[in-house]
């Protein structure tokens, strides 16, 4: 290889080195807007909860004069829908983005075997450098995995706040109890779904 194809590998290697520490600091951007959609979410969430009885109605807002002072069932689980949607949304973009990483870390970590002595290397790069051989729980980069893992959680907590005045409309229906609890578990299930599908794709990299 001559050393002007040398010079020409070697500046395409530092071009993408250069773009994957970029991309990063461009997450780290996205990261606070999501943090500002999860505020919003619980903000929206929490305002209807707060205003919806126990006994609310199933489809009718109890209103005295211009005040409401509780809002119907189905008002609260359309709250609750658009809010899990809204989560299942950052669960999705959170492993894309740490998927993203990985893949661009697996070609960074291959441009640094192959133009750093082996010897040079251990000596400057820690083993958890190496992005490969991580299991499904350590998968995505440490900051992707407790941010999905905190936004399970308060889906999770959705779930269980929505649950007790559901429980006591299905008393009378019956027949609705089960279809409706697990289409109230199905964005929680959703965000399980995707974890694993990023993780299968990530097991394709190495």
């Amino acid at each position: 290889m001559s050393d002007k194809e040398k010079e020409k590998e070697f500046d395409l290697l530092r071009s993408f080195h250069e773009q994957f520490a970029e991309n990063q600091n461009h997450h780290q951007t996205v990261f606070i807007q999501f943090i500002s959609a999860v505020l919003a979410v619980l903000v929206g969430y929490g305002f209807v909860y707060t205003n919806t009885s126990i006994s609310a109605d199933p489809f009718i807002v109890i209103r005295c004069k211009e005040a409401i002072i509780s809002y119907s069932l189905i008002d609260l689980v359309g709250a609750y829908l658009i809010a899990q949607t809204i989560l299942g949304l950052l669960v999705t973009l959170t492993a894309n983005i740490g998927y993203g990483f990985r893949r661009d870390q697996f070609v960074n970590f291959r441009i640094r075997q192959k133009h750093i002595a082996e010897e040079t290397y251990t000596a400057v790069f820690p083993a958890n450098f190496d992005p490969g051989n991580k299991g499904w729980e350590q998968y995505l980069p440490e900051f992707n995995r407790m941010f999905i893992y905190a936004l399970t959680i308060i889906q999770v907590l959705l779930i269980v706040s929505i649950c007790l005045p559901a429980y006591q409309q299905f008393q009378t229906w019956k027949w609705w109890r089960w279809p409706f609890y697990f289409s109230l578990a199905s964005p929680l299930a959703w965000s399980f779904y995707v974890y694993f599908m990023y993780y299968g794709r990530y097991k394709k990299l190495g």
